[in-house]
This record gives structure tokens, C-alpha cells and sequence, in this order.
């Protein structure tokens, strides 16, 4: 099985960037909803905004939490948890970082989904592609 994206074309001062914008349903208390993620394969784990856990019903009050760090260095504090994805007809339950913020970003990172899906990026056709493996 295999399903294929389109890859988000920008013109920045550098060139053209072609970015990996996954439309990927997140499992809630009133079914499937979609958002925007970046696949970030320099990210760990994923990461999701604070508003994802009153979605999905998960209790951040009582959740461990630790500090994860970015690019930018100072760090946010994350609870850790899971849920529940479908990318095309695959769907994944993986362990997942909710941001103490609500404008962190959507990142789908490596764990639970790199050693799911053989990932490939072809430039040409502007297209990601996932194989379940």
C-alpha cells in the first residue's frame, strides 16, 4: 500500500523549498479530524498544540511532562501521551508530545511512524510518498 502527497511549494531568498505538509486525521471524542502537519524527520516524536489534548480527551492535569528542546533552544514543556492517527487508510496509535502551548506547530516526528512507512521524496514530481513496510 502506498499513498502520495503533494509537497507544499515556497520561494524563499534561498530558492524554491519544498516542504512535506501531511494531511493527517487525528481520532477525537467526535470521530476523525484532519490537520496539517509537518513531517519533520529530525523530530523525535510528535508534537501537537495544547487544544489536541480537550480533543482527543486527554487529561493534561494528570499526564507526565518533561522539557523538549528545538531548534530554538530554550525549550517548552510537553505532557506525554498518544493518540490515534490515520494517514490514507493506515491508522497508527503513537505516542505524541502535547505542547503546554496552542501555537506549537503540528510535527509528525520518527517515532511510531518511521518504522511503519518506507518514506521517499521525489522533487521532481513535487510528491512524498508512504509504503507501509
Amino acid at each position: 500500500m502506498s499513498i502520495e502527497f503533494p509537497l507544499t511549494v515556497t520561494k524563499t531568498p534561498l530558492g524554491t523549498l519544498l516542504t512535506p505538509i501531511i494531511p493527517t486525521e487525528v481520532l477525537t471524542l467526535r470521530g476523525f479530524v484532519t490537520f496539517e502537519f509537518l513531517l519533520d524527520s529530525g523530530a523525535d516524536f510528535t508534537l501537537v498544540p495544547r487544544h489536541v489534548a480537550d480533543l482527543v480527551g486527554f487529561d493534561l492535569t494528570h499526564a507526565s511532562s518533561t522539557k523538549t528542546f528545538g531548534v530554538e533552544g530554550r525549550g517548552i514543556r510537553v505532557f506525554i501521551g498518544q493518540v490515534m492517527i490515520r494517514i490514507g487508510p493506515e491508522i497508527l496509535k503513537i505516542r505524541a508530545f502535547f505542547s503546554e502551548r496552542d501555537d506549537a506547530p503540528f510535527l509528525l516526528g520518527r517515532m511510531d511512524l518511521f518504522n511503519k512507512f518506507k518514506i521517499a521524496f521525489d522533487p521532481k514530481r513535487k510528491k512524498i510518498r508512504f509504503t507501509k513496510t
